[in-house]
């Protein structure tokens, strides 16, 4: 099987709302280095408060930064950043 025979054709596809519109968003994907290795042999109750002291510094820098995290998943996350913050981007992360 190839690739291209997995891809949904365009008529499978859902139809954008019709008020969707286009925005150019920097989008930022960010995860800890080493944390699996760290945390398979860590106590689980020491991984989870680590990673709620993960979260709450990520979003104490990249909020203000004019970002919205989209969600956190395990040591790492997404965030949106508007067009216009493209140095708070830089800054943030």
């Amino acid at each position: 099987m190839d690739a291209q025979d997995t891809v949904l054709p365009p008529s499978a596809s859902p139809a954008l709302p019709v008020d969707a519109k286009t925005e150019t968003l920097g989008i930022a994907f960010f995860d800890l280095s080493g944390f699996a290795k760290w945390s398979a042999v860590d106590d689980d109750a020491r991984v989870a408060g680590f990673l709620q002291s993960f979260y709450t510094l990520a979003a104490k820098h990249i909020i203000p930064a004019g970002a919205r995290i989209v969600k956190f998943m395990g040591d790492g996350g997404l965030a949106v950043f508007p067009k216009s913050s493209t140095e708070a981007v830089i800054v943030a992360l």
